[in-house]
């Protein structure tokens, strides 16, 4: 089997894909920072089993996302019980309190 005659590029047109395909390399944009949620306001209680790691109330978890973005973690993933989720989501259509319209806001829109 000899070399191709041509070279395919498709994978390197654009810097998103050209991101995907190229060797691995660890920088704090390629990282995606957990947080736990928890009902109540200035709640910030360490989780028992795994040292380190905090569960937040909604107005604390906002503040170590501003903490990790300001690190240049780009995105956080939320973790918490489904009460917890169905508070959050009553209060996004209700409400337009700054700390839920944040964790609400959809990808890209500025805060």
């Amino acid at each position: 089997m000899s070399f191709p005659t041509t070279r395919l590029r498709r994978l390197r047109q654009t810097e998103q894909l050209r991101s995907l395909v190229r060797e691995t390399r660890l920088s704090p944009e390629a990282f995606v920072y957990p947080l736990f949620v928890c009902p109540g306001e200035g709640v910030r209680k360490e989780v028992r089993s795994m040292p380190g790691v905090f569960n937040f109330s909604i107005d604390e978890a906002v503040k170590e996302a501003g903490e990790a973005r300001s690190l240049g973690v780009p995105a956080v993933v939320l973790f918490g019980s489904q009460s917890w989720w169905l508070l959050v989501m009553s209060v996004c259509v209700n409400t337009r309190r700054m700390a839920i319209a944040a964790l609400c806001a959809p990808p890209g829109r500025s805060r």
